[in-house]
């Protein structure tokens, strides 16, 4: 019966969250360190791998113009800091 009613899967994984969330809140005091750590730690990854994300097609269609890689670069680290710097 759980597998064939998509709508009592998906309740029960509301459900799910819902409680998951709350008891996350109510731990709040004691996971608080842990989570600015992970905030520390994980952040600057997320956002490295969000400019990878978005600067590699620039990367790859300068490789085909341009032989030289080093010059590929330079482009792409000037665009990234113009772009972060219009933010």
């Amino acid at each position: 019966m759980f597998r064939n009613s998509k709508l009592l899967f998906w309740t029960c994984e509301i459900l799910l969250l819902t409680v998951i969330f709350y008891i996350w809140k109510s731990m709040g005091t004691l996971i608080s360190p842990f989570v600015s750590v992970l905030n520390t730690i994980l952040l600057p990854f997320l956002i490295a791998g969000f400019l990878y994300y978005i600067t590699n097609p620039v990367v790859e269609l300068l490789e085909k113009h341009f032989k030289n890689q080093a010059c590929v670069w330079d482009f792409d680290y000037l665009g990234t800091f113009v772009w972060v710097s219009l933010a």
